[in-house]
């Protein structure tokens, strides 16, 4: 009888852990799907250090060089499919919940 018991504890644990695995994904479906609702913005910055070459025992010069970019996009959600695709992930983690 205890032996059962353990058995179908093991069962019930893997079937809670698989559960609880669906849900972790599809709430990151969901964080992922609404993310795309929001702009995307990236940025770098380089720096570079260069010296010339000098005639005999002289020397070159030295160069700083610095670079910043940014850049910036954002798709408008005129037909609505962003939106669908984050209705469609909220609905699959109230069905994993």
């Amino acid at each position: 009888m205890l032996a059962e018991l353990q058995t179908r504890v093991r069962v019930d644990n893997e079937t809670l852990r698989n559960a609880l695995a669906q849900l972790r994904a599809a709430e990151g479906a969901l964080g992922a799907s609404r993310a795309a609702l929001w702009p995307v913005v990236t940025g770098s910055l380089a720096s570079t250090r260069s010296r010339a070459a000098g005639s005999e025992g002289v020397q070159g010069s030295l160069t700083d060089s610095r670079s910043l970019s940014a850049s910036a996009s954002w798709e408008p959600d005129l037909w609505g499919r962003l939106g669908g695709t984050v209705d469609a992930s909220r609905a699959r983690v109230q069905a994993s919940q």
